[in-house]
């Protein structure tokens, strides 16, 4: 009804104002739209059509199911590898701790070891002797 009525005030006033060339391009403007809105219209009832379909919705319903069981699934094994992580972590975490400890007890003995060597060692030559010759320092162990 709109169309038909612009098409009207169109002529009207197209033979009192417009020229031939603005007449022609209004008609293809209203023409353009007036297509427009049919095939809006068109997709419009096409897809309630679809939405109304029974057999669509079942199928839209089974795929909804079906991501949502995956969705579940993902997340599970997700969980699951976290759960392996974690305990792996600890697991290493323990053995370096283990480690630790007895490279402690290791070292441990080694510097004492070595303390004695040390000290051992001190008492057979006495303090090393330092020799400064110029900017050079030379150190001699008796």
């Amino acid at each position: 009804m709109e169309i038909e009525e612009e098409r009207k005030k169109l002529e009207s006033s197209s033979s009192e104002m417009m020229v031939r060339k603005e007449k022609r391009k209004a008609m293809k403007k209203m023409k353009r739209k007036e297509r427009r809105k049919e095939i809006a219209e068109k997709e419009r009832l096409e897809e309630e059509a679809l939405l109304n379909d029974p057999e669509l919705q079942r199928k839209m319903l089974l795929l909804e199911q079906e991501e949502a069981e995956r969705i579940e699934r993902d997340r599970i094994a997700f969980l699951e590898r976290e759960k392996d992580w974690i305990i792996k972590q600890q697991q290493r975490e323990e053995e370096e701790e283990d480690d630790d400890k007895f490279n402690n007890t290791d070292n441990k003995e080694e510097e004492e070891e070595e303390e004695e060597e040390e000290e051992e060692d001190d008492e057979e030559d006495g303090p090393p002797e330092i020799i400064w010759q110029g900017n050079e320092i030379i150190i001699k162990k008796k």
